[in-house]
């Protein structure tokens, strides 16, 4: 998480738990882009051993992995790597760009509007107010460039803003607040490449708190899922074309 690369040596038991993260036996290692090595470099005992690479499975969320960046220093690497390249992965990560994107297709969304943190501390009555004329009640905030639900907060009011933004100021530069839904949360896998691209079936979250949060996704697990959905089949399929559609407008390869 603090950007530093480590060759664990260690059983695959702990990378589960977390345990290789304080193994005395890890090896600092590198990409080196430019100096024509496919692979890791590794750092030991004073000496520099190339550790060649075939491919990269970026199983990766949040900064750094999932938003282009570290696609980037593997198109610089030379090194092949699955899924989104670094312009689709930006796109994807940046949820105030994805919304423009989307709506310029003409894809519905939940009504939204962004700004930039430092513009809501220079003039934050009129941010509120905005938000308040074109927006409905409860809003999410979120930062724009996040994952897994870091940073978000559901507003039931106007009063909650405030506290919702500098919470989501932490996380990023730019804000984005939505329009609540009310409905089931679903959600749809894509894969593919370049319009050969094949939706799942769609799957339902029956969320344990308010939203499915980053606590549900990953520490108490108790969100029901629902694998179909419990949706009409016409419903379902338009759900499964629409993600298509997203998919390709966005760029996004592989998975």
């Amino acid at each position: 998480k603090d950007g530093s690369w480590h060759l664990y040596p260690g059983p695959t038991e702990g990378l589960c738990t977390g345990e290789w993260e304080a193994c005395k036996e890890n090896i600092p290692v590198a990409f080196c882009p430019g100096s024509g090595m496919k692979g890791l470099v590794a750092f030991e005992n004073g000496r520099v051993r190339e550790l060649p690479v075939d491919v990269v499975f970026p199983v990766l969320h949040g900064k750094n992995g999932e938003d282009g960046t570290i696609q980037g220093l593997f198109q610089l690497s030379g090194i092949p790597y699955v899924g989104c390249g670094t312009l689709a992965s930006a796109l994807c990560m940046d949820k105030a760009v994805t919304h423009s994107l989307l709506a310029s297709a003409n894809i519905e969304q939940a009504h939204y509007l962004w700004f930039y943190a430092d513009r809501y501390a220079e003039n934050s009555e009129k941010i509120l107010t905005k938000i308040g004329a074109r927006l409905n009640f409860p809003v999410s905030v979120k930062p724009a460039n996040a994952g897994s639900s870091v940073g978000i907060t559901k507003v039931s009011s106007p009063e909650g803003l405030d506290a919702a933004i500098r919470l989501a100021a932490q996380h990023d530069v730019k804000i984005v607040v939505e329009e609540g839904i009310v409905g089931q949360e679903v959600e749809c896998a894509v894969l593919g490449n370049r319009g050969k691209s094949e939706a799942s079936i769609v799957g339902e979250i029956g969320a344990a708190a308010e939203f499915y949060d980053y606590d549900d996704k990953y520490k108490n697990g108790v969100a029901q899922l629902y694998i179909p959905a419990r949706l009409d089949p016409e419903v379902a399929e338009e759900i499964r074309r629409t993600a298509v559609r997203a998919y390709n407008l966005l760029g996004c390869d592989g998975l």
